[in-house]
């Protein structure tokens, strides 16, 4: 295989090469230290139930943030409360608390006549815990 100038720059572009951070502890404090709080939406694209090769876009709540050493942490369809409070030092975190979801499978959107004629579901709450 004969080497050529395109080549090697083309490798020399592809070779990964180590990012340093800095070392240093910034003096200012983050948003993200204390109680916070964010809310927000967003568009999901998938299918209109599982299994199904139609498509659809539905919009999605997702919440995060910390309140009183609470974390709070989104997860697919619901949220998760971790009730064990992790220093900002520890190099080990731990999570336990509840999971609450919400399953809209084959609750509306549905798109094949067959699946349809079926009928819907309807939509579950789900409660668990996360460890």
């Amino acid at each position: 295989m004969k080497y050529t100038p395109k080549f090697s720059v083309a490798l020399m572009a592809l070779a990964a090469s180590p990012v340093f951070a800095q070392d240093t502890i910034a003096s200012e404090p983050s948003v993200f230290e204390g109680d916070h709080l964010t809310v927000g939406a967003g568009v999901i694209y998938g299918p209109s139930y599982d299994g199904s090769d139609d498509y659809v876009a539905s919009v999605t709540p997702v919440v995060q943030g910390n309140l009183k050493g609470i974390a709070i942490t989104p997860r697919p369809g619901g949220v998760a409360l971790d009730v064990i409070p992790d220093g900002s030092a520890s190099k080990i975190g731990f999570s336990f608390g509840p999971v609450a979801t919400i399953l809209r499978n084959r609750a509306s959107q549905i798109e094949d006549p067959v699946v349809r004629a079926v009928g819907k579901l309807d939509t579950a709450f789900e409660l668990g815990a996360n460890v």
